[in-house]
């Protein structure tokens, strides 16, 4: 409730400050740059990234000499998910200003594009720019952590957060798609319950028990001539054959989601990064 009522306040302020703008005369002319500025910062310390990244790029417009401006609406951008505006306004370059390179990689990050981030990041050798090598050495090594598996990254980072879950990586518990599928091949529906998928586990055990079941009664009761007996079987071993499939499949998705939730908190935390 208390977060509704504030963005209710924000939009307000907002939809104020647009009124002046549009009716005021010469409003933008009139406006000191310095409240236009107190106002960006304002709307940045209360984490409305979406209005702030709006006003900084009014400054950009009306100052254009001003770079820290265009920093400004890199960094409310950044933090507002904004890469295809970023992607329209920067073209990287060797000339580009380190720090701008950063906010373009942090911001390919953050819209999961981890690719283009490493390009960025190896090309303009980020990590041995002084004035930013702390922040890009920190996210070189949060990349790592989400293109490869930990436990090869053979250095540390002076980050105690990093350090924490480079830890919880590496101490992670996976499943092993293989043991679940031998496990499922011994006793039906084991598999998916090692790997804590618990309701599918059940259902395959009733499903290939119930048809198995119903195919050794026609069997004993009429032998090899029963039609019921083989339509049951051949629907026995598929759901036999299916359990076992989906048992491999369910460690594989355990496996993912534990890395998925690890991975968003890597990306959380290194595209929160300020420098």
């Amino acid at each position: 409730m208390i977060n509704i009522v504030r963005r209710i306040s924000f939009l307000i302020l907002i939809l104020n400050w647009q009124m002046v703008s549009i009716f005021g005369q010469d409003t933008l002319a009139s406006t000191s740059e310095a409240n236009l500025v107190k106002f960006a910062k304002y709307l940045m310390v209360n984490k409305e990234y979406h209005f702030a990244s709006d006003e900084y790029y009014r400054l950009t417009y009306l100052y254009p000499e001003n770079q820290s401006y265009f920093s400004g609406w890199l960094n409310a951008s950044r933090h507002s998910n904004r890469l295809e505006q970023i992607q329209q306004r920067l073209k990287v370059t060797q000339n580009t200003p380190p720090r701008w390179q950063l906010e373009y990689t942090l911001a390919c990050i953050k819209a999961r594009n981890l690719g283009l981030a490493r390009i960025v990041l190896d090309e303009g050798k980020l990590t041995k720019i002084p004035e930013i090598s702390t922040t890009a050495t920190k996210v070189d090594f949060g990349l790592k952590l989400l293109d490869i598996h930990p436990n090869r990254i053979d250095y540390t980072v002076d980050d105690a957060y990093l350090t924490s879950l480079k830890s919880t990586y590496d101490d992670q518990k996976y499943k092993s798609p293989f043991l679940a599928g031998v496990l499922s091949g011994i006793i039906p529906g084991t598999g998916r319950v090692y790997a804590k998928d618990y309701i599918n586990g059940l259902m395959s055990l009733l499903f290939v028990a119930s048809t198995s079941y119903q195919a050794i009664a026609r069997f004993n009761k009429r032998g090899s001539k029963s039609v019921g007996g083989w339509i049951y079987a051949g629907i026995g071993t598929g759901f036999y054959l299916g359990n076992i499939y989906g048992s491999v499949r369910s460690a594989k998705q355990h496996n993912r989601k534990l890395k998925s939730k690890l991975d968003e908190q890597t990306i959380n935390y290194i595209t929160g990064l300020e420098f």
